[in-house]
């Protein structure tokens, strides 16, 4: 079924299960390998993907293919539409994961510094 969702609907019910804190590995597991499918993951909103990954870390589940499909998501011009919120909750949830995603991390800190 996850396969008819669409962007906000995967992140909504990312959120929900870690909202309740209900871990369910094969959910998780199945929701992190579609959202970290490229056209899947090329139609997140900004806040769609700080919530789906915020989800990933408040139920303390790695998913090695998310982060690294994020990492290649996350361009310069991707992430101009990304707020001071959707950055906290972002390199938070890679930092509650222990996801180091080195480049992301650089692309992250040189959109914070820079000036609108």
């Amino acid at each position: 079924q996850l396969r008819q969702f669409n962007a906000q609907g995967l992140g909504n019910t990312a959120w929900a299960f870690a909202t309740l804190r209900i871990t369910d590995p094969q959910l998780m597991e199945v929701l992190g390998d579609r959202v970290a499918q490229a056209d899947v993951l090329a139609t997140f909103k900004p806040q769609e993907l700080a919530n789906t990954l915020w989800a990933f870390a408040t139920l303390e589940v790695p998913h090695d293919g998310l982060v690294a499909a994020v990492e290649a998501q996350l361009q310069p011009t991707y992430l101009a539409g990304f707020g001071p919120q959707e950055i906290a909750n972002t390199v938070w949830a890679l930092a509650r994961l222990r996801a180091p995603a080195p480049t992301l991390m650089q692309r992250i800190a040189s959109h914070t510094v820079r000036e609108p």
